[in-house]
């Protein structure tokens, strides 16, 4: 810390990490496991601070330092600066643990029930990957009242569907976060073979393109086993199966004693109909990927971890 001042004593290092803050603006320091007292650590000293007045002097000669080293090392300093002060040190050992893992671009398919919510997880954290669900793309847009997400609210107020363009707009700008630094995982979107196409058409404008789509393959028998059975306790979110995982005692909640509901979508008949459109719309999107060669086909049925086995071997 505090080296290398000028540019060059920075042009052998592979990354920088810039902590930036607001010109001649200092936060209030916060220090972390402070020494009880100068014994505790031999040699060190009392800080004073810097007066105020003084704090111009100090950095207007750091200032074009600064620009020198940012211009040298563009593409591998990292910037923080919408990072919490709390989360910080959490989030720059998450990158220096990422910094050695290949970009990746994904794209989850699969039918619901069929587990791409639990290894979607497992994905982004091992290979430092930002998780894009459209639906929770869309609000947050609509949320930070963006120029998109202004347009999807108009279009979501009058009944319309948010249209494909808009989508992918919003999808452009969540992959700009330094979150998404290392690639990202796509979730709920394309869903047809025309979105698709624009997001191809998006991603080759930044030079870039989708490296692999994940096909969690099952069986409609199967997932109506899986998500039929599902039971939950409303006011814990506690999660049970008829079969795979019972409670005690048939519909109470092992912890409460209270009752266990059936969510309105857990049902066969509205799995039906959400399993017809699937089929429908998303399965010529996997024709169109399986052209590419992009299409890897998991065995979705299987157990979890052993999916997630096979999620290994595809992305390896």
């Amino acid at each position: 810390m505090g080296s290398p001042a000028t540019r060059y004593r920075g042009v052998s290092t592979s990354s920088a990490l810039f902590l930036r803050s607001p010109d001649l603006q200092g936060p209030p320091l916060t220090y972390l496991d402070p020494p009880s007292s100068p014994s505790e650590h031999p040699g060190c000293s009392s800080f004073a601070g810097v007066p105020p007045e003084l704090a111009p002097t100090l950095l207007l000669p750091f200032i074009p330092l600064l620009r020198s080293l940012q211009r040298e090392r563009r593409g591998k300093m990292a910037n923080l600066e919408d990072v919490p002060t709390p989360d910080l040190m959490t989030e720059l050992l998450r990158r220096m643990k990422c910094a050695s893992k290949p970009d990746k671009r994904l794209i989850l398919i699969g039918p619901p029930g069929s587990g791409k919510g639990t290894q979607s997880p497992i994905i982004k954290d091992e290979y430092c990957l930002c998780h894009l669900a459209t639906g929770d793309m869309l609000r947050a847009a609509v949320t930070a009242k963006t120029p998109l997400g202004i347009k999807a609210k108009e279009a979501m107020d009058k009944g319309e569907l948010v249209s494909d363009d808009l989508v992918v707009g919003i999808i452009d700008e969540a992959m700009k976060k330094p979150s998404c630094q290392k690639g990202f995982i796509l979730d709920g979107f394309p869903r047809t073979v025309v979105q698709a196409q624009k997001l191809d058409e998006m991603l080759a404008k930044q030079g870039s393109k989708i490296d692999k789509v994940l096909n969690f393959a099952i069986d409609d028998v199967i997932l109506e086993e899986r998500i039929t059975g599902r039971w939950i306790h409303p006011s814990s979110g506690r999660t049970y199966h008829s079969k795979f995982a019972p409670p005690k005692v048939s519909g109470i909640d092992d912890v409460s004693g209270e009752p266990l509901i059936q969510r309105k979508d857990d049902t066969a008949e509205v799995l039906k109909s959400r399993l017809e459109a699937f089929h429908r719309q998303t399965e010529p999107v996997i024709d169109y990927y399986s052209k590419k060669g992009l299409v890897v086909q998991l065995h979705a049925e299987k157990p979890p971890k052993e999916v997630t086995t096979e999620v290994e071997k595809a992305l390896s």
